[in-house]
């Protein structure tokens, strides 16, 4: 009776098996491909070297080669306020438009008003930015990482000291780099109005997260010896509207029963062509501070009583 049972059960289960084999079928979607549209990557600063323009085109969605680029184009950085113009020659191909500064070039001056000029297979954008002071960070603490109830060290996070500018309403994303790599997923963009806590909260220091969480992630900390640099971008409050609409609409699969209708990235690329195509993207004219350091042993509360609290 058990032997028969046992059979029985089998039976059963190949039976199901084919009954659920029998209902897979794969489902072809015709997702059309929209129109191609231009992309502008256009966030530029005061540090030395080259400033690059990155110009490609949307793809289809399915599409797994690289993003194309967008060859051909005419592109100019003009400064409204003295009327000169800064020329972006196209690098062979590869949507890179780069202008090199030189010891007499003025490019990027505090205060100054900027319009981005660009021509593209028949058709003219535009879009303006003023460039804005930055501030700096001044001192770094590391905490040590560990296990909760466990003394083993897994590593050090960083925490810093600097100090939103007074008197003005400012705006920055602070970068962060481990040994010289840029920590560049959506989930660490690090943005910030004035000190951390809003408008109000004009010249503190930065808090938390801005000045601990989110400065670089958990899963990847910093060993003794390594090297963090930190940058701090000015931009302004239209460029900070866009990165926290930008962290949403990314992230955005991830908040389940609290995600945000999906919608298109604003950008602030405007045609001036008669019946010029959409364009996407973003421009920013802002200044970098940038200082470098050495991941040591002195956590946080050794800097606090060494009397240093805020720059």
């Amino acid at each position: 009776m058990l032997l028969l049972k046992k059979y029985s059960f089998l039976v059963f289960a190949f039976l199901m098996l084919i009954v659920v084999s029998s209902c897979e079928k794969v489902i072809q979607v015709d997702v059309p491909e929209g129109e191609t549209l231009l992309v502008v990557d256009a966030w530029l600063n005061n540090k030395s070297g080259d400033q690059v323009i990155r110009l490609t085109t949307t793809a289809p969605v399915f599409n797994s080669t690289s993003t194309p680029a967008a060859i051909g184009a005419t592109v100019n950085v003009k400064d409204l306020t003295n009327g000169k113009i800064y020329s972006f020659i196209e690098s062979s191909g590869t949507g890179n438009y780069i202008f090199s500064p030189t010891t007499n070039d003025t490019f990027n001056i505090i205060g100054h008003n900027y319009e981005l000029q660009i021509s593209y297979k028949g058709f003219n954008y535009i879009s303006n930015s003023t460039s804005y002071q930055t501030t700096r960070i001044d001192t770094v603490g590391f905490n040590k990482l560990t296990d909760f109830g466990d003394t083993a060290v897994k590593g050090y996070a960083p925490w810093l000291f600097g100090k939103d500018i007074p008197n003005e309403r400012n705006f920055y994303w602070i970068k962060t780099y481990k040994n010289g790599v840029f920590f560049n997923q959506t989930s660490n963009i690090n943005i910030s109005e004035d000190g951390g806590g809003g408008e109000g909260s004009d010249g503190l220091c930065f808090i938390p997260p801005i000045a601990y969480f989110a400065v670089t992630p958990f899963d990847n900390p910093f060993k003794l010896n390594d090297i963090l640099t930190v940058e701090v971008y000015s931009i302004n409050k239209n460029s900070y509207e866009y990165l926290i609409q930008l962290v949403t609409q990314v992230n955005n699969s991830q908040a389940g029963l609290f995600a945000v209708t999906p919608e298109n990235l604003r950008t602030n690329i405007l045609p001036i062509t008669e019946k010029s195509p959409r364009v996407l993207g973003w421009f920013n004219m802002g200044t970098i501070s940038s200082k470098s350091f050495i991941c040591k042993d002195i956590p946080v509360e050794n800097v606090f009583l060494g009397g240093y609290y805020c720059p």
